[in-house]
């Protein structure tokens, strides 16, 4: 047999057989090539990625936290500013409630001087009065009279007119001869002062019931004469001051002289 010789055999490292290997692999599929070229990148955004996640994830929850506190704290602020207004808002309300009750109070009391000022037409019925005499005591006052007439003279004892009104009025009392009477009516109750000058008067002055409903005799304006008919109707009616036609429509109707007030 002939001896063969042995030739060396070449034994390449372990690294560069499967460098060769995947070198001949990607040359062979293109596809693979691809894929290996691509998987360190892969991984690295896959990593990427995942640290973005954990960013954006930890962003959000501090943005909530951050967000939770803000709303906490604005709600501990206006709750501290709503208790701090209270004070405020009582008070207005209180005012609010003042204003309404006085305005409600005025609006009754303005109604009332509405009704008070009405003036009794011709005709009207005037059948009594309710009034307060001088030491007090509450009586109706009877208008409706057999064959006699009433004059209403509503005065004040504060009122220059009504001074001015007294020397004709006082001559009117006296000329009645019991054709006619004359009551005087005021508003106010009378004090020391107001009976002084009430005592000047010829006739009794009388202060209008205040508790009883308006009962048609206005007392607002002052000096005010009436004629009340002995059947209890308003016949005649004058308005202020005696001037001349004034004078002259009085003493015609009730058929008396009537001196002139500056007389």
């Amino acid at each position: 047999m002939l001896a063969t010789k042995h030739q060396p055999v070449a034994v390449m490292p372990t690294r560069r057989i499967l460098a060769a290997n995947a070198a001949l692999t990607e040359r062979g599929n293109p596809a693979l090539a691809t894929a290996s070229s691509d998987r360190r990148p892969l991984l690295s955004d896959k990593r990427c990625s995942l640290q973005w996640t954990r960013l954006s994830l930890c962003s959000r929850t501090q943005c909530y936290i951050s967000r939770s506190m803000e709303e906490t704290m604005s709600k501990l602020l206006n709750k501290r500013a709503l208790l701090g207004a209270l004070p405020t808002v009582l008070l207005a309300a209180s005012l609010m409630l003042n204003l309404a009750q006085y305005w409600n109070s005025t609006s009754k009391a303005s109604s009332s001087r509405v009704t008070t000022q009405v003036l009794p037409a011709v005709g009207q019925e005037l059948a009594s009065l309710h009034v307060i005499t001088s030491d007090g005591r509450a009586i109706s006052l009877p208008l409706r009279t057999s064959g006699k007439q009433t004059v209403l003279y509503v005065l004040s004892p504060t009122c220059k007119w009504c001074k001015l009104n007294q020397k004709t009025i006082n001559s009117l009392s006296q000329q009645s001869n019991g054709r006619f009477q004359v009551i005087g009516l005021m508003a106010q109750k009378a004090d020391s002062e107001s009976k002084k000058v009430l005592s000047s008067y010829a006739f009794p002055v009388y202060t209008v019931d205040a508790t009883v409903p308006y009962q048609g005799v206005p007392l607002d304006v002052t000096p005010r004469t009436f004629v009340v008919s002995p059947s209890g109707h308003v016949a005649k009616r004058w308005e202020g001051a005696y001037s001349d036609v004034t004078l002259q429509a009085i003493a015609a109707f009730l058929h008396v002289e009537l001196p002139q007030p500056h007389d």
